[in-house]
């Protein structure tokens, strides 16, 4: 379900964070969509 408004600048830092840590190192090839649900 789309959240129906814009991305605010921390949430997509909260997802580059988690991804640049030790808790994003066994991610690997994948893409990862941070639109709050929109149809892309």
């Amino acid at each position: 379900m789309p959240v129906g408004r814009l991305g605010q600048p921390h949430e997509i830092a909260a997802v580059v964070s988690m991804l640049v840590s030790d808790g994003g190192a066994f991610v690997n090839g994948q893409m990862i969509q941070v639109n709050g649900g929109a149809e892309t």
